[in-house]
């Protein structure tokens, strides 16, 4: 049971401290609220508030579990000493009884069933993966560590911060549970704010949808940060509504503490700034008020919880918003295409038409990764209020928060909006109380786990089970790991068999939360990419140079010559293995001296001018007329020929060599190009498995659906490798970098 003390004292320890927190916070700015208000917002604002206290700690590399566990006492402590946690004063308008007996019945069941599942073991696929991952290198390095090979280490990371406090008290499943807060907080909101403007069964109604929705509830119950992100959108839109009534000061404040949360919690979530600047903008006009100082005053403080990520990638990845814009700020560790087909498979997902949205996120889930269940097909009633003044706003904030979904239309990433969504189908349907309740009965049923297979996909990401005894611990929580996590068991070899400061490069995510080892996934980085190019060159033949194109000129004396592209590729991207310039048949002798430079990634450019078949510079973009890559001489080189060495997974030629003498001027030295194939060459998967350890890799892990697992497998010997652990479809390979005398050829 100690396990389970802990978990909880993790959770409503942290819980605690932002309720104390955000009640300081009201009780200083002088926000008059009812009490049921000050419980859910001085939540959402003290979560707001400390994630940027850890932040800090984080910054100094403060993060001792000492320190946060002294910390969050002394905090609760003074809570409890000013009786922050009795909540007096006026309250909303009640709920009719039957409606009343119907969310509690609804929060008591489906109360149950969240907690049975945060509280098991942690098992979801991005919190087992990188959300706690992120954590437990976090807690492990005392605060931030420079990571520059996860996208994911480059996002905001508001609810990592609020997970540290739990984890270093009750681990994973005290993280899960404090991320599950946030579920009971916002229909807690929805509720209130539905009390609040005379729709308490319409805010009744949205809250048991919100709170029962199966993709809520699964995310809500894991070690993400939707649920979060939408309770930050959600108070931003509250205290907005409260300030066009009461206009005091203090709203401002904590409007732009709401809405700076919002961004440090999710990226796509900045469009809660421009809505409350908007909304603060059009109302100060309407009335022929001075603007600017409450303007700045949101913005100011919406910058102190923004900028921090902003600084933090700008000087670990040279990209504020890091995995985006990297066309705008490019750097060594982010590709362009990597971004650019994220992007597009982000906006599809499995889908052939996005007319098949709607009834994926409502009823089949499959596709896009969850639902939200049958009743919210219901939303074109939303047109039969356009001539009720509650709506106009819950519409207003629906339809922007609805922006950024395109860009990623997963139904998870649906969430912010639910609230909004649920509340106005709760106002329509109100009207015909006893209809409302029907429906609101019929959605908590729809929304049962054993109840969703009858009509979802198979496959719909939803809550599965009632694993209470998991959740109590009266069953090994290893046997649910191993039951529920994807590449659990390979995990726990790689923990036992590598030993610390070893690096693993694997195609896939592994639960990376539940291993130390340094393991690094193949595309989540431009690091991943390389590496896994110069595997891949071990065994595919497109990715090999195989080809060569020669240019021929009068021999002269150049300072630099240049290759340059002349047309648009926009579906290959441009890459050479090797450049050679030659004289009279003879290459030129490469020195240190020579400045290789690249117009598209040129942090990389030396790597075709490194003598290795198995690595080549890439542009990691597409190919545009004007790309270059050059090398300037330190003195001038007498050359009659340059040719290349490159591999076939692009178009041949289409480039210019462009040459400049020792005063710069330039003059095209070749626009014909001679074609020509180069004798396949022996021993590259040796030489592969060798530049990689080169770099930095020690282990190899291959997944029985990762691209060239079969040959390495065959091959283990000619690529200088032996498995070191092997589980299920998985296998660890020790990269040894020679092969046994009787085996070489």
């Amino acid at each position: 049971m100690i396990v389970v003390l802990l978990i909880l004292l993790g959770a409503f320890g942290a819980a605690a401290v932002a309720v104390t927190i955000g009640r300081l916070a009201l009780e200083r700015l002088a926000i008059r609220l009812y009490w049921e208000e000050q419980l859910g917002l001085s939540f959402v604002l003290g979560s707001a508030i400390w994630s940027s206290i850890v932040f800090a700690l984080c910054t100094v590399h403060g993060i001792y579990k000492a320190v946060l566990i002294g910390l969050a006492a002394v905090i609760v402590l003074y809570g409890y000493q000013r009786r922050f946690y009795r909540w007096q004063g006026p309250s909303l308008p009640a709920l009719s009884g039957l409606w009343k007996l119907t969310v509690s019945a609804v929060a008591v069941v489906f109360g149950v069933l969240y907690l049975s599942h945060a509280m098991a073991p942690e098992v979801s696929p991005d919190g087992a993966a990188y959300h706690l991952g992120l954590v437990g290198q976090y807690f492990r390095g005392r605060g931030f560590v420079p990571i520059t090979t996860s996208i994911y280490a480059n996002l905001s990371q508001a609810m990592e911060m609020l997970f540290l406090l739990p984890f270093a008290i009750g681990r994973h499943p005290a993280a899960a549970m404090s991320h599950l807060t946030f579920l009971f907080a916002l229909p807690w909101l929805i509720l209130c704010y539905g009390r609040r403007i005379g729709q308490a069964a319409g805010g009744a109604f949205a809250a048991i949808l919100f709170f029962c929705a199966p993709v809520i509830g699964l995310d809500g119950v894991s070690a993400y940060n939707d649920v979060a992100t939408a309770s930050a959108i959600f108070t931003v839109f509250y205290l907005l509504q409260i300030w066009k009534q009461e206009r005091a000061a203090g709203l401002l404040t904590a409007i732009g503490i709401a809405a700076g949360f919002a961004f440090a919690l999710k990226y796509t979530a900045l469009v809660a700034l421009p809505f409350a600047i908007a909304t603060i903008a059009w109302n100060m006009r309407r009335e022929g008020r001075r603007m600017l100082m409450p303007l700045l005053r949101v913005c100011a403080i919406a910058a102190v919880l923004i900028v921090p990520w902003l600084i933090k990638n700008s000087i670990v990845i040279g990209n504020p918003v890091s995995p985006f814009l990297n066309s705008v700020f490019k750097n060594p560790h982010v590709h362009i295409a990597f971004e650019q087909h994220y992007q597009k498979h982000m906006a599809m997902y499995a889908l052939t038409t996005r007319s098949e949205i709607p009834l994926q996120v409502t009823v089949k889930g499959d596709k896009l990764t969850g639902l939200i269940g049958p009743v919210f097909l219901l939303s074109p009633l939303l047109f039969l209020l356009f001539g009720n003044p509650a709506f106009r706003p819950i519409a207003l904030a629906g339809l922007l928060f609805l922006l950024p979904y395109p860009a990623n239309v997963g139904t998870r990433f649906l969430i912010p909006v639910v609230p909004f969504l649920a509340l106005s189908i709760g106002i329509v349907c109100a009207r015909l109380d006893r209809l409302a309740l029907a429906l609101a009965l019929l959605h908590a049923v729809l929304s049962w786990p054993t109840v969703i297979p009858l009509y979802a996909a198979k496959y719909a990401w939803r809550i599965d089970g009632f694993p209470w005894k998991y959740a109590l611990y009266l069953r090994p929580a290893e046997e649910y790991l191993f039951k529920r996590v994807s590449n659990y068991r390979i995990t726990r070899e790689i923990e036992r068999v590598v030993p610390p400061g070893k690096r693993i490069l694997g195609m896939n995510q592994i639960p990376e939360a539940y291993t130390r080892a340094d393991f690094l996934v193949g595309f989540q980085s431009a690091t991943g990419d390389n590496l896994v190019d110069i595997f891949q060159c071990g065994f595919i033949p497109e990715r090999r140079a195989v080809g060569r194109t020669q240019y021929r000129f009068p021999r002269q004396k150049l300072n630099r010559i240049r290759l340059v592209q002349n047309v648009d590729l926009p579906e290959e991207r441009w890459s050479v293995a090797e450049l050679r310039v030659s004289n009279n048949g003879q290459p030129v002798e490469r020195n240190a001296l020579w400045r290789v430079r690249s117009s598209a990634n040129p942090w990389d450019a030396a790597a075709a001018f490194d003598n290795s078949l198995v690595t080549r510079w890439s542009s990691w973009e597409p190919r545009k007329a004007g790309m270059f890559l050059e090398v300037e001489f330190p003195a001038p080189v007498e050359a009659d020929e340059v040719w290349l060495e490159i591999s076939r997974d692009q178009t041949p030629g289409q480039m210019t060599l462009e040459g400049y003498d020792s005063y710069g001027n330039k003059y095209v030295l070749s626009a014909n190009t001679i074609e020509s194939e180069i004798q396949p060459q022996r021993g590259l998967r040796l030489a592969a498995t060798r530049e990689l350890m080169a770099r930095g890799i020690d282990y190899l892990l291959l997944f029985d659906h990762d691209y060239g697992w079969d040959d390495v497998w065959r091959n283990s010997r000619y690529w200088g490798m032996e498995v070191a652990a092997e589980k299920d479809n998985a296998r660890l390979y020790r990269l040894l970098g020679n092969i046994p005398a009787e085996e070489k050829r």
